[in-house]
């Protein structure tokens, strides 16, 4: 199948959600609902006379500029960019011409990965290493009829614990080299679950490995309770598969849904200047949901539950059904997320912001920033853990220290505010954080 070709003919799971149209977006954001649009056609849950259906209703209020900024964010320029193929509908073309220059580099540089990672994959089954690829290049292969055809960024391989001193030593010989020089395999302290980055020579494109020992960490506040155990079950279960030609390990179907959902949850718990959300990790749901191996709903309920009392699911359900006008069996059964109103607590729904979680611009200019709302992304992430000591945790050592740091946006709204002492300051300082916290 080409890369750029489009979507293909809806299989038999997607047919059945097709019977039900999506629901809108409850965000009335035009750029969201043309691009989630788009990318279900490419994901085979919507006809092309329902994208073009999205695009004439909004064609006076669209800016094409604004869709493809925003699809560069949420990383699903490729999918976006087939969703949007062969429409009779305006703005159809000219969005589609302003992703193809991205759109067309991708595909070379996931074919470019998809190299790599056939090496790496070849070099670790040659010196007798178990290696279980996660997401990445692996996913593009296993589910999207690629490679070229999903993002490629890092390459993320999972390896035995007692395998990681040759596994670093593979990689070094490989050409990679860790980006912290201290690092060695004996620091691998409780609170990380991979090395920092391994990079490629610099003579050559771009290309990092991240050297996983588990699939998370034991961290405080903690997402789920045995990171340890489900590292073990999942190596007790993987099976021996082909990735590009070569002998590897994958997930059974049940940990593989199981590991997308975790990964794009505990993303969503990340407030500081790193990566946050993105809607590509809710279509790899919506992907192995469809063209994945089937799961067993009943069987998936009851690994998420094992997993500790915070709720994996109804969160990426509530984005994707009320925030992208998606519809729920297209990410996770029902069996599996009963349902999709959440936040379920009046103070979490204060403070919960998809138009925040989304990145959705509020205006055509929107710079759309990232990592603002700081305070408030802390907050969610306390409404996403169920234990109240781990929420006043997180509160105590994220959200305490911020509530005496007068800064100089601080000092700024008031005449004298320079020369004001901070403690001065205070009550300003906690209505800021308080506006933060509760504009849309």
């Amino acid at each position: 199948m080409s890369p750029v070709s489009p979507p293909p003919a809806a299989s038999p799971p997607a047919a059945a959600s097709q019977a039900r149209p999506a629901a809108r977006s409850s965000l009335n954001a035009p750029t969201v609902e043309v691009a989630t649009a788009a990318l279900r056609r490419d994901l085979c849950y919507a006809s092309a006379n329902a994208v073009a259906a999205v695009l004439q209703r909004h064609a006076a209020a669209l800016h094409p500029e604004q869709v493809a900024a925003w699809c560069r964010t949420q990383k699903i320029e490729l999918p976006v960019y087939r969703g949007l193929a062969n429409l009779n509908a305006p703005r159809a073309a000219a969005l589609r011409a302003l992703l193809a220059p991205r759109a067309q580099a991708l595909i070379g540089t996931s074919l470019y990965e998809a190299d790599r990672l056939r090496t790496l994959v070849h070099a670790f089954h040659n010196a007798g290493i178990p290696v279980l690829p996660l997401k990445g290049v692996a996913l593009d292969a296993w589910l999207y009829d690629g490679p070229g055809r999903r993002r490629a960024g890092d390459h993320d391989l999972l390896v035995p614990p007692d395998c990681v001193p040759e596994a670093a030593r593979l990689l070094k010989t490989e050409g990679y080299t860790c980006t912290d020089p201290a690092w060695t395999p004996a620091s691998r302290p409780p609170d990380k679950h991979h090395a920092p980055p391994f990079v490629a020579p610099p003579d050559a494109p771009t290309s990092m490995v991240e050297l996983h020992w588990a699939v998370e960490g034991e961290r405080t506040p903690s997402l789920v309770d045995t990171p340890q155990a489900l590292t073990e079950a999942i190596w007790d279960r993987a099976r021996t598969t082909s990735l590009l030609g070569v002998p590897v390990q994958r997930m059974a179907p049940v940990d593989e849904r199981l590991y997308l959902c975790l990964h794009a949850f505990k993303h969503l718990t990340m407030h500081g200047g790193g990566l946050s959300l993105r809607v590509s990790m809710l279509a790899d749901l919506a992907r192995h949901a469809a063209h994945g191996p089937p799961v067993d709903p009943h069987a998936l309920a009851q690994r998420l539950a094992g997993l500790g009392p915070n709720d994996l699911c109804s969160p990426l359900r509530a984005l994707w059904v009320k925030g992208l006008g998606g519809i729920p069996g297209e990410l996770l059964p029902d069996a599996a997320v009963p349902t999709d109103h959440w936040p379920d607590e009046a103070w979490a729904q204060a403070v919960v912001s998809m138009r925040l979680l989304l990145a959705v611009p509020d205006h055509p200019d929107d710079d759309q920033r990232l990592y603002g709302h700081r305070l408030r992304r802390i907050l969610t992430h306390a409404a996403l853990l169920k234990r109240w000591r781990d929420r006043l945790r997180l509160l105590q050592t994220d959200v305490a220290p911020r509530l005496w740091a007068v800064n100089e946006h601080d000092r700024r709204l008031v005449p004298a505010g320079p020369h004001w002492p901070a403690p001065a300051l205070l009550p300003l300082r906690w209505g800021r954080l308080l506006w933060n916290i509760l504009r849309r």
